[in-house]
């Protein structure tokens, strides 16, 4: 049998801790795919603030989602940013509204379509 001292199981319990899942965290199923309420510009992104009802995207040129159109939320990253699909084109994305963390979700712009893991469809 194994003791341990104080220190060693405060730090295992630590590392134990870090690894667990953050209450609340959002379990996404990909390809999420969400539909524009209203017209949506994709715009390159800029060192300035961000608009509402605005993508922002690394790299690339400025396009439209159309209202009714819908794009594929493919991969999540940290700070709420994340990776679309949008006709046949994938975009980092800086911000987010849609995912949890943020105060205004933007509901009345993105429309979550498929429902994430464990939730269903309004």
């Amino acid at each position: 049998m194994r003791i341990w001292s104080l220190e060693t199981a405060i730090v295992v319990l630590s590392v134990s801790l870090a690894i667990l899942p953050v209450a609340g965290q959002t379990k996404w199923r990909f390809p999420v795919i969400i539909e524009a309420l209203k017209d949506v510009q994709a715009k390159p992104l800029e060192t300035g603030g961000q608009l509402r009802g605005a993508l922002y995207v690394s790299g690339g040129k400025s396009f439209r989602i159309n209202k009714g159109q819908r794009f594929l939320m493919v991969k999540v990253y940290s700070e709420g940013e994340c990776r679309i699909q949008f006709e046949n084109k994938q975009y980092d994305v800086s911000s987010c509204p849609w995912m949890e963390g943020f105060a205004d979700h933007q509901e009345d712009v993105f429309k979550l379509v498929a429902p994430r893991a464990g939730r269903k469809l309004p």
